[in-house]
């Protein structure tokens, strides 16, 4: 009896971590969001891209997901800067303007590297303008970035005060666990876990995280 008390303790524990499924910016179906909403119960999707233009996928692929049953509240949308398109505090508010009144619960801020200037100077200045556009932009924040990501746009060395106030989704293994993460720029604990491959769900190939785990 014991053991079937343990086995059982231990199958929770593992059962512990909720997926959310991160859709891109290209038009889903209504079957796959139907799929989709089967399995899990967050989401994400893009709404802003990193050639600095509002995704209009975002209103059908929205619409999709509400329509299968996923909660506004556990919707997220997606920002991707334009580093080279200027003024990227105007770009979170293009953001805002054009989200405001569509259902949703907050926005991701994705730094990966790739969509920045080989200039971490520049980067540095241009995250510190991201930052502090985001302080009115009235919604919940959270960063998607990896360890080295951030190290090679950036520095290793470089923080700021508020980013790290910012829950963290970091980028990881395939694992669904936390033990690959490493405290980098400040974060000392992640929110959620990119996983750093898609994985196949409802005959998709989707992007997941992980969050709710017992870390």
């Amino acid at each position: 009896m014991k053991f079937i008390v343990i086995t059982l303790f231990i199958a929770v524990t593992f059962a512990m971590c909720e997926h959310r499924d991160i859709i891109g910016k290209d038009l889903i179906t209504p079957q796959l969001a139907q799929c989709l909403a089967r399995k899990h119960a967050l989401a994400a999707l893009v709404a802003f891209t990193n050639d600095g233009k509002f995704n209009l996928n975002s209103l059908k692929n929205g619409a999709y997901l509400r329509g299968a049953g996923f909660r506004s509240d556990d919707i997220e949308f997606i920002f991707r800067p334009c580093v080279t398109c200027g003024n990227i505090g105007g770009q979170l508010q293009t953001y805002k303007v054009r989200t405001q009144d569509l259902p949703h619960h907050g926005v991701i801020l994705e730094i990966r590297e790739g969509q920045w200037s080989s200039d971490k100077t520049l980067n540095q200045q241009t995250f510190n303008e991201l930052m502090g556009a985001t302080i009115n932009l009235g919604e919940s924040i959270m960063i998607l970035t990896g360890k080295d990501d951030w190290s090679n746009i950036f520095g290793a060395d470089y923080t700021h005060p508020l980013a790290v106030h910012y829950p963290l989704i970091y980028i990881g293994n395939e694992q669904e666990t936390f033990d690959d993460f490493v405290p980098f720029a400040g974060w000392t604990k992640p929110t959620e876990k990119a996983k750093d491959v898609p994985v196949n769900v409802c005959d998709a190939s989707i992007k997941q995280t992980l969050r709710g785990c017992d870390y």
